[in-house]
């Protein structure tokens, strides 16, 4: 289940970037009011903030497998992938909207670019791993629970040493 959410949010952030990518091209090439789109009004800010949405769901999907599934298993990591499972297609939709909406306008809605069947794809995703608030509830009934407790209780052996050792030198820290 964990390799098809992250296949799903690799997914997504690639159609992510293709989209900031032709949103990108289309505001230099397009000139309104005598300027270059890039130079009008909140364009910039909107690239400015696909470019962030895009990099924090790619920490984010590059921060679980290497940080919690290696280390914990995946039982430990099942509040990051839930995360991931609803941050990426989200933040794919967000930007292909953005890209429609202010760049591309009627043109990004037919079959001159690949933006409207990209979002239709992007959409899907978010429902092919469950709905948003099944992975939002998890995410928030997971908090309830102590990560300490979570991690202990079913961590490796080795893992667990390493969270011992790992707090030990926060308490150092502190000290």
């Amino acid at each position: 289940m964990a390799r098809a959410a992250f296949t799903h949010c690799m997914r997504s952030i690639g159609i992510a970037e293709r989209a900031l990518e032709a949103m990108c091209r289309r505001a230099s090439e397009r000139v309104a009011f005598g300027k270059p789109m890039y130079k009008l009004g909140s364009v910039p800010e909107m690239i400015a903030r696909s470019r962030c949405e895009i990099d924090q769901a790619r920490l984010l999907t590059l921060h679980t497998p290497r940080r919690s599934m290696d280390k914990f298993g995946n039982k430990v990591a099942r509040q990051q992938i839930a995360m991931i499972q609803a941050v990426a297609p989200t933040m794919a939709c967000n930007v292909i909207d953005r890209a429609i909406q202010s760049i591309f306008g009627a043109k990004g809605v037919c079959q001159d670019t690949f933006l409207a069947s990209a979002y239709a794809k992007a959409r899907t995703l978010r429902l092919a791993d469950g709905p948003d608030e099944v992975h939002l509830n998890a995410i928030a009934k997971m908090r309830d629970e102590p990560i300490s407790v979570r991690t202990a209780s079913s961590c490796k052996p080795q893992a667990a040493s390493w969270m011992c050792i790992r707090s030990s030198f926060l308490l150092w820290l502190e000290a």
